[in-house]
């Protein structure tokens, strides 16, 4: 996946109430570090799965940091902080791809030169793939073939490829799993999945091929099975790199991912510190 081209210049600030059904803020939760308060907002949270994205589009997290500063008028500690922090990412995040003629144009180019979706049949074809397979099956596969030839000691180039009909390129993914082998949770890669899922619904509400309502519904069903495979943002975007990598596009940039996957969760500003996954 490339990282997000297109910016957004013009923000809609959209005020949710403590009211909302799907959030809370609960005080002294006990979270490590001198976080006072936990968020439970289903809606962010879903968004904050593909955030890695949108910090990027909007330049990596200090960057990002710095918009949010601006948003804030309260400070760190303040009783009032963890609202207004809500507040300001739920302005940055949701749908942070507007719906105008310009964002159509942008959304649908990056969604056919990404995705090679060019119409809303194929842009709900792709969701469902992403959430059913993905680079998951492909990673269970892989897994597979070493479980079956010594796990973390199989002998990749000693594999019968055409017993498994593999091509010979295959061996570069078996001895990536080989070689990280008890780095990966039971989930798998699945993270990387559900990031770009979060992230093409996000495309496809710019593009117009999704409406507001539907979004949601299909964010809140890939927040469930986030929830059902990780604990924590942390699991979580462990696992994403474990994808990117898997994957083995744009590897130039690995490292500026972890770079922001890193700085996003750390600070007073990082909405991961106490909004919770689960």
């Amino acid at each position: 996946m490339k990282k997000l081209s297109c910016i957004v210049a013009l923000l809609t600030l959209v005020v949710w109430g403590c009211k909302d059904k799907n959030k809370t803020y609960t005080t002294n939760a006990g979270l490590q570090g001198d976080v006072r308060f936990t968020i439970k907002d289903d809606t962010l949270a879903s968004f904050m799965l593909g955030g890695i994205y949108i910090f990027q589009g909007y330049g990596g997290a200090e960057k990002t940091f710095q918009m949010i500063k601006s948003e804030i008028h309260s400070q760190p500690g303040d009783d009032k902080f963890v609202g207004d922090l809500d507040v300001v990412y739920r302005k940055l995040f949701e749908y942070p791809y507007h719906q105008s003629t310009k964002e159509k144009m942008d959304s649908r180019s990056i969604l056919a030169s990404w995705w090679d979706v060019h119409n809303e049949h194929e842009f709900h074809l792709l969701l469902t793939q992403l959430q059913e397979r993905g680079h998951q099956d492909l990673f269970e596969q892989v897994k597979k073939v070493l479980d079956e030839n010594g796990g973390a000691n199989a002998n990749t180039k000693a594999i019968d490829f055409h017993k498994y009909k593999l091509d010979t390129g295959a061996v570069v993914l078996l001895d990536f799993v080989k070689n990280n082998y008890n780095a990966f949770p039971k989930s798998g890669i699945k993270a990387w999945d559900i990031a770009r899922y979060a992230n093409v619904v996000c495309l496809g509400y710019g593009a117009e091929y999704i409406d507001r309502n539907t979004g949601f519904t299909y964010l809140m069903s890939i927040l469930k099975d986030a929830r059902n495979d990780y604990n924590n943002w942390s699991e979580y975007y462990d696992g994403f790199m474990l994808g990117r990598r898997f994957w083995g596009g744009d590897t130039t940039n690995n490292a500026v991912y972890q770079q922001t996957i890193t700085g996003m969760q750390q600070g007073d500003y990082s909405i991961y510190r106490c909004l919770q996954l689960k």
